[in-house]
């Protein structure tokens, strides 16, 4: 593996979100007077779209209602565009690693599933000083992961070929897009991805400090 550029997945891979994500579609449920759910639950609901979240967090009866559903997603997220930064963070040793793949010149982005225009408010505040040269999420006309258009456009940008560039992320969507891709992936064992989705994965970290040291040996 030689890796000449790096894609990176957002919501448990960078950045530790699950508890503003949480709190934003609960409040979203409480408002419609519906059940709202433990974060734990949260963590098997993300990774395909805030759509995808919102409608495996509804009532049955609801969650194929498609006359109120776009009323449903609109308020998650205005509650969580009001909720980005309570408590989410950067994992633990994250920071270092961004710094160190700044200084080799290697080039970063981010391609998520999170709504575009939270995933750019979400980069300012938290990835700013980091130089990443893209920021790819969920929009209007580009297919959203495992699809790997938004991985192209990354890729493009970079002006590097697939078999250049890494994959990081914590679960079976983005080890999916890696592949539909063709590119290498790394996956990491601090995130929302369930037991076993990184099972068969050739290169698996469990730190960032671990995913530090394997990186470097490969640039």
């Amino acid at each position: 593996m030689v890796i000449r550029g790096i894609i990176f997945d957002l919501d448990g891979t960078l950045l530790d979100s699950i508890e503003d994500i949480a709190y934003a579609n609960n409040m979203m449920l409480q408002k419609h007077g519906f059940p709202i759910h433990r974060v734990e639950r949260y963590i098997h609901w993300i990774g395909n779209g805030a759509g995808q979240l919102v409608r495996l967090s509804l009532p049955d009866e609801e969650a194929n209602n498609e006359q109120y559903f776009p009323v449903y997603l609109n308020d998650y997220k205005k509650e969580y565009t009001k909720n980005l930064f309570v408590k989410s963070m950067l994992y633990n040793g994250i920071p270092e690693l961004l710094r160190f793949l700044n200084e080799k010149n290697i080039p970063i982005a981010v391609n998520t599933n999170k709504p575009h225009e939270q995933s750019v408010i979400i980069a300012d505040h938290f990835l700013k000083p980091y130089n990443f040269q893209l920021i790819q999420g969920q929009k209007d006309g580009v297919p959203r992961k495992p699809d790997p258009a938004g991985a192209k456009i990354i890729t493009d940008h970079f002006g590097l070929d697939a078999a250049e560039v890494v994959y990081i992320g914590d679960s079976i969507v983005d080890v999916m897009t890696s592949k539909a891709a063709g590119m290498q992936f790394i996956g990491v064992n601090w995130g929302y991805g369930t037991p076993g989705e990184m099972k068969g994965c050739k290169h698996v970290m469990d730190s960032a400090f671990e995913l530090k040291t394997f990186i470097e040996q490969r640039i």
